[in-house]
């Protein structure tokens, strides 16, 4: 069983590798195919949910899927993991269905009997890789039959979950999102509260730079620009760095890639 700090890596070498043709669609193919060696699935797909426009977009390699963003969207009252993530204070950790509810109880739901049962799933884990405005995130989801996701799995995939959410940032723009307007008032409240050097670093730290290359870009040292993430971390009333960069990009401050 591969361990979590080798899916990190192999990772990171996939995406570096797809990176150079700079694609929508090469982004999705590479971790597609990476999560699947990972973390075994009978179906990976990545998920643009925005409940509050009433949309969910769903991306396999092959391409989109309305016929299956429509169907999930259908169930999403009653979908326990969609239900987990929509509050706007929400944990943001890796999560399988049956860490939500017994399995025995998901198969008495309209998700399981509307959404899964026809395809034969009874699993889902869900990474999810950014908070684009209230109500509206983004997320890999991984589906199977036979047996649920193990606890080393859902290791796996908090281990991946960071740099997930960096490269997504990075090289993918979500088909709603990037014809939205990207300021949130209240992030820009947060915000207002930081510090230009805190928001230089976050901007540095969601490109996927160490603290070590933020230092050297900013010639401080890696312990100076770990303060400032703490700061930042502190004002913003988070702990970890994929909420934080989430508050930056809904104030407008992380410019999104141009539509490919």
């Amino acid at each position: 069983m591969i361990r979590a700090d080798q899916a990190e890596d192999r990772l990171r070498q996939l995406t570096e590798e797809a990176v150079h043709s700079a694609t929508h669609q090469s982004y999705l193919e590479v971790v597609e195919k990476s999560l699947s060696q990972f973390l075994p699935a009978d179906d990976v797909a990545w998920n643009d949910v925005d409940l509050a426009m009433g949309h969910v977009h769903v991306e396999r390699s092959e391409g989109a899927d309305p016929a299956f963003g429509e169907a999930i969207l259908a169930v999403a009252a009653d979908h326990a993991m969609i239900r987990s993530y929509r509050p706007a204070g929400a944990t943001c950790e890796p999560r399988r269905m049956s860490d939500l509810l017994p399995q025995n109880a998901f198969k008495g739901t309209a998700t399981y009997n509307e959404l899964f049962r026809p395809l034969g799933l009874e699993y889902q884990l869900t990474i999810f890789t950014s908070r684009v405005r209230a109500q509206h995130g983004h997320c890999w989801v991984l589906n199977r039959s036979g047996t649920d996701f193990s606890d080393l799995e859902v290791q796996i995939a908090t281990h991946l979950q960071g740099l997930l959410s960096l490269l997504e940032n990075a090289y993918l723009v979500s088909p709603s999102s990037a014809q939205e307007s990207c300021t949130d008032p209240e992030a820009l409240d947060l915000v207002d509260r930081l510090t230009s050097r805190e928001v230089e670093v976050l901007q540095l730290v969601a490109r996927g730079y160490t603290a070590h290359k933020v230092g050297t870009i900013l010639t401080v040292s890696p312990t100076t620009v770990r303060k400032h993430l703490e700061n930042a971390y502190r004002k913003l009333g988070c702990s970890d760095r994929l909420v934080a960069v989430d508050v930056l990009r809904q104030a407008g401050l992380l410019r999104p890639r141009p539509p490919i």
